[in-house]
């Protein structure tokens, strides 16, 4: 109900983290916007196909990427190995609660925008220096900015991974100092577009309200647990913080990227971009300590796996 309760801010004629402040997404909800003309029983019921979708967009972005980075020509093949990955259960078989299956509905709120953002990445490293499309240098940082705005939690790791791994790039020179400045300031300017629509319809958007659930279960505790000595998490913790740190070593290490092709330098661009933006969330889990809330780094965790892979066979 939390998922769809966001979802259907916009289409109530409210303004998320504003009027009503939403808990997963701030603006994937648009959509349901757009249809409200119809009915409002249409509407609603519309909320459960959107969810549907954004799960089944989700798999297919993730195998899309497996399917890039491990040069696969099954697609059968690329959905098993991300499926086997995110389907993983982190509580005994007698705990239902913990299952991504159960959760499936909520994680594309977080992680999807992420991901679409990686593969736009993928698409900007794979063209030469010399073609390189301005086009898709600002696709990326609209898509960063709004990934940023949607979930601060989950979007704001997200963009600022992008900025250090195209950091990354442009000290290597697979991309140029012109492309780099377009897709930083195409991000600057999404982000503060969206504020400047808020500020236009007379609904000031003020930052202590878009970051009211991190002070909520960030700094204010609410519905926190103690954390746990031990558990899954370190598996997730270690896994994760290890990825970011081999990843950006290979993007930032001199004279490495230029010898690599592109499979290989997308390889880094995924570790790199899993591991920091996993780990950099990870925050959010060590703030609510619930276990089941660990099922979502299952998505950046299935990356890392999928980088590693990588790695072995070459």
């Amino acid at each position: 109900k939390y998922i769809l309760n966001d979802l259907l801010i916009q289409a109530s004629g409210k303004w998320p983290y504003n009027e009503v402040m939403p808990q997963y997404v701030g603006l994937l909800g648009l959509p349901l916007k757009l249809i409200t003309f119809i009915s409002p029983s249409f509407t609603v019921n519309s909320a459960l196909l959107w969810v549907n979708f954004l799960v089944i967009s989700e798999v297919v972005i993730l195998a899309l990427i497996t399917k890039y980075v491990l040069n696969l020509e099954s697609w059968g093949v690329a959905l098993m190995v991300t499926t086997s990955v995110v389907f993983i259960k982190v509580q005994p078989n007698h705990e239902i609660w913990g299952s991504i299956a159960q959760h499936m509905n909520l994680v594309p709120a977080r992680t999807i925008l992420p991901l679409i953002l990686l593969f736009t990445l993928l698409r900007l490293n794979k063209e030469e220096i010399r073609r390189a499309s301005m086009r898709t240098a600002v696709l990326v940082g609209v898509i960063a900015g709004i990934t940023a705005f949607n979930n601060p939690e989950f979007g704001i790791p997200a963009a600022v991974a992008v900025v250090i791994i195209l950091s990354a790039l442009l000290s290597s020179r697979r991309i140029t100092t012109l492309i780099f400045a377009i897709t930083v300031v195409s991000t600057l300017v999404t982000f503060g577009s969206i504020f400047f629509i808020y500020a236009l319809f007379g609904d000031a958007l003020q930052i202590s309200t878009w970051l009211a659930m991190i002070q909520v279960h960030g700094f204010d505790g609410y519905m926190n647990l103690p954390m746990p000595d031990f558990g899954l998490w370190i598996f997730f913790y270690s896994v994760l913080g290890t990825s970011a740190i081999i990843g950006t070593l290979a993007l930032f290490g001199k004279g490495l990227l230029q010898q690599l092709n592109v499979k290989d330098s997308s390889t880094a661009i995924v570790l790199a971009f899993a591991g920091l933006w996993g780990s950099s969330t990870l925050f959010y889990f060590t703030g609510r300590s619930l276990v089941p809330e660990i099922v979502v780094f299952l998505i950046p965790l299935s990356l890392t796996i999928v980088s590693y892979i990588q790695i072995l066979r070459n």
